[in-house]
């Protein structure tokens, strides 16, 4: 199953090693639902990754602390 999201907003950092981000994340599997979602670089999932990436390089605004 490919996990697909909608909206992602609030990134701010998860840990003070700045290793993973907490992202609010609409999921289309959820679609009533924006849940926090942790995002990591070494994530075993595709879509953490890319999320991850995507946060990284601004796509979802600047990383806030934690």
């Amino acid at each position: 199953m490919t996990i697909t999201w909608t909206k992602v907003t609030n990134p701010r950092w998860a840990d003070s090693d700045h290793t993973m981000i907490n992202l609010d994340v609409n999921f289309t599997h959820l679609p009533e639902e924006t849940v926090t979602f942790t995002a990591m670089e070494n994530d075993g999932e595709v879509h953490g990754q890319t999320l991850y990436n995507n946060a990284i390089n601004g796509v979802y605004g600047p990383i806030g602390p934690m």
